[in-house]
């Protein structure tokens, strides 16, 4: 049985559709059979949509709650229409599975940020499909669960498109999260930007794996890959691996990963202008995740910075 719920935090702009696929699907897919029917989007069972229409414009923020609960998966589908631009945040709690599928039409514009804060346990896996001089700008935030497993999929395809994804993680105590990431490069002249930064402290452990796939006919292709991981604890475990699978001969693709322990050397140079002990290092934890989230909206970037505080609260408790 599958209770969660996809719910918005106040109301939708009139323009915006959330409702169950299910019962919309026959006289919905027609309207975006072209993109559907590259996607096998068509052959799916969503439980919920979020639909903007072609040509819709949002200014603000739409934020959302995901709720995980039962034992079958949660699917969701979010379909942004041709030339149209929005920005969403969703909240992602509870305990569950979920499948998440984003279209983002020609020439559309979509900036979707995830907070992962589930309780004990998470599976998210996401697949997005990005088209013709269309931009993605696709962002994950973990900070709950104490295992959080993330099978994230950005393909490009068709020629112009640009995605950007973002991931970032603040763990303590001795929470798990496993990463796969694929930027899938299928048609010429696409451009990807990928960054994953972690801060680990107590025994946290983070495994990332990332891969740029660079199709045959995708030439012209331009692809940035980035892990880095930052650990505040003798026990913290990082394993950061981006890859490379490059199938055209004129492309330009670079992948680079780092794991260190935290730095002494700007700790001290923070403390000898008086700033205490916590407070530097609290300060360059949130520069070093920070760096990653600027470019978002205000209520993303409120949200994560939000989660940073709390979970450097819940340590600051813990010490004695």
């Amino acid at each position: 049985m599958n209770d969660s719920f996809l719910r918005p935090r106040g109301r939708l702009p009139s323009g915006l559709l959330l409702l169950d696929w299910k019962k919309n699907a026959a006289h919905l897919a027609p309207r975006f059979e072209a993109w559907t029917r590259r996607t096998e989007t068509g052959k799916n069972t969503f439980d919920l949509a979020l639909i903007v229409p072609p040509g819709e414009t949002i200014d603000s923020t739409i934020e959302l709650d995901w709720v995980l609960a039962g034992e079958k998966p949660a699917h969701g589908l979010v379909v942004v229409g041709e030339r149209a631009r929005i920005r969403l945040l969703v909240r992602v709690t509870g305990n569950g599975e979920a499948l998440q599928t984003v279209i983002v039409g020609p020439n559309a514009d979509l900036e979707i940020v995830h907070v992962h804060d589930a309780l004990e346990r998470e599976t998210f896996s996401q697949d997005t499909h990005t088209y013709k001089d269309a931009r993605l700008v696709n962002a994950h935030a973990y900070f709950g669960a104490n295992v959080v497993r993330a099978n994230l999929e950005n393909a490009l395809e068709e020629e112009g498109a640009v995605v950007r994804h973002v991931d970032l993680s603040l763990l303590d105590q001795n929470q798990l999260l496993i990463e796969k990431l694929l930027q899938a490069h299928k048609v010429p002249n696409g451009t990807s930007r990928s960054v994953q930064k972690s801060v680990l402290l107590d025994d946290a452990r983070c495994e990332f794996d990332g891969m740029i796939k660079i199709f045959p006919n995708a030439q012209k292709s331009d692809a940035l890959l980035e892990a880095h991981a930052s650990l505040l604890s003798n026990r913290a475990q990082s394993r950061m691996i981006p890859g490379l699978e490059i199938e055209a001969n004129d492309v330009k693709c670079t992948h680079s990963a780092t794991s260190a322990q935290f730095s002494e050397d700007q700790f001290f140079y923070l403390h000898a202008r008086g700033i205490p002990p916590r407070e530097a290092k609290r300060m360059i934890v949130k520069s070093f995740l920070e760096s990653t989230t600027l470019s978002l909206s205000e209520a993303a970037q409120a949200a994560i910075d939000a989660r940073i505080e709390q979970t450097w609260a819940r340590q600051e408790g813990q010490k004695p």
